[in-house]
């Protein structure tokens, strides 16, 4: 089985997406936006969650609606419901399996972080 493995646009010590076969796995996207002047409200953060996923499915060969499974981290249970409304407009038929996690995150900035399994288009 060939794997390929696609950098983060920043450095990290790990991959943004791995395709293995016709599987592809997300990385954990976060929202913040470290620019000044931009909003990081849970709205925000969610919805740059959301695109980033988009953004790396692209990269590895796959998109939005050939996700199979999501895994949702949220800081705070209340979020849950904007959460779920974009989570209708990312995935507005045949809605992947998810999994929905309340928990403390990495920075106390950082309200969601979203990561995913998919396949490939072809």
């Amino acid at each position: 089985m060939k794997i390929n493995f696609f950098a983060s646009p920043k450095k990290t010590p790990y991959s943004q997406s791995v395709r293995a076969g016709n599987l592809i796995f997300v990385s954990g996207q976060v929202g913040i936006d470290k620019e000044p002047g931009n909003s990081n409200d849970f709205y925000a953060q969610c919805k740059r969650c959301f695109e980033k996923l988009k953004s790396a499915l692209e990269t590895a060969g796959s998109d939005m609606p050939h996700v199979v499974k999501v895994t949702v981290f949220l800081k705070q249970a209340g979020d849950m419901s904007v959460m779920n409304e974009m989570f209708t407009e990312y995935f507005p038929i045949s809605p992947p399996a998810r999994s929905t996690i309340v928990t403390e995150l990495i920075a106390p900035e950082m309200l969601i972080e979203i990561d995913c399994f998919a396949c490939t288009k072809d």
